[in-house]
């Protein structure tokens, strides 16, 4: 299951970093500088690790499952969890189609009020050695990864937008206008911030089970078996979201302390003074972006399995329950 992890959910990240560092040494080499392209390697960087989450993604999270859900004492090989992985791709795909949108709504909601107050991911840019602006960087990566993740290809359009806010509307590195800015704040981003909350709370709290309740469907049964796990999760709702957010409170300290706080430290004091070593120096930039990358997915897959393992436990230990309880 590790290289399963490593490969199936980690793979699209890792792929995807390495053609956009290949592309930024390759035209730095020709022309002299990558600025020019930067936005070009990043879309197809994009564009990459969306066609792979759309097929790898999806089949190792659906053998990751399967072989979770496999009663004890059995000895379940990967080459049966894939034939059942390829099986349920169909279904998988609809669903992962469906709650990506749904929940992209909601996560483009939030980017509209977190924006605003100067705590979005699309407010950092470039780091320097200033112990507020890593702390604040730090705080908004904390918050974007407490967010669901939709999921591919809805992860990839989302990070697009933040990438071209962040590009076309400035950064923002001052604590100070983070407090002006909740002072001015007007009606709309507040409603934007409480309806996009809601949803998220309500689709992991419907759906949290949407992939493990349909692993043995079919592609034409799909929405209907979104419908019956959304209904069977509504008479279980608090349960399952006390149980799902606490999961993600754990998830979230995990990430923050492994992966969020040590990235924001190197990338603010590490990368700048490597940098400032050789004046017009611009390559440790990318570089440092395609380490971390290398780092953080591997980090990001072993917390996703972790999850998918709990929702497979979660999901058959509240099953007995209600099979206990009808009797």
């Amino acid at each position: 299951m590790f290289w399963l992890t490593i490969f199936g959910l980690g793979g699209a990240g890792l792929v995807g970093a390495t053609v956009n560092y290949v592309l930024t040494i390759d035209i730095n080499t020709r022309t002299g500088s990558y600025i020019g392209a930067s936005a070009n390697n990043t879309i197809t960087q994009l564009i990459v690790q969306a066609a792979l989450g759309a097929t790898l993604f999806i089949i190792a999270r659906a053998a990751i499952l399967w072989l979770a859900l496999q009663p004890a004492g059995t000895r379940p090989t990967l080459r049966d969890a894939l034939r059942a992985s390829v099986k349920a791709y169909p279904s998988h795909l609809v669903v992962a189609l469906v709650y990506g949108a749904l929940l992209t709504v909601a996560a483009m909601a939030l980017t509209l009020f977190l924006r605003e107050v100067r705590l979005d991911l699309s407010n950092i840019g470039r780091l320097t050695n200033d112990p507020a602006q890593i702390a604040r960087a730090a705080v908004s990566r904390a918050i974007g990864a407490l967010i669901p993740d939709p999921g591919p290809p809805f992860t990839e359009l989302h990070t697009y937008v933040r990438y071209m806010l962040r590009r076309s509307g400035g950064t923002y590195s001052s604590w100070s206008e983070l407090g002006r800015n909740f002072e001015t704040l007007d009606a709309g981003f507040w409603l934007a911030a409480l309806g996009g909350s809601a949803l998220v709370v309500v689709l992991e709290g419907l759906l949290r089970f949407r992939f493990v309740a349909t692993l043995g469907g079919s592609a034409r049964g799909a929405l209907r078996g979104l419908a019956d796990v959304a209904r069977w999760s509504a008479k279980r709702f608090w349960l399952i979201t006390a149980r799902v957010w606490a999961f993600r409170g754990l998830v979230l300290g995990l990430t923050i302390v492994f992966v969020t706080v040590p990235v924001a430290i190197a990338q603010g004091l590490a990368v700048p003074t490597v940098a400032g070593a050789v004046p017009g120096a611009l390559l440790p930039f990318p570089t440092s972006t395609f380490l971390f990358a290398l780092g953080a997915a591997p980090v990001a897959a072993l917390l996703a399995a972790f999850g998918l393992i709990y929702d497979a436990r979660l999901w058959l230990a509240l099953r007995e329950s209600s099979r206990l309880d009808a009797q």
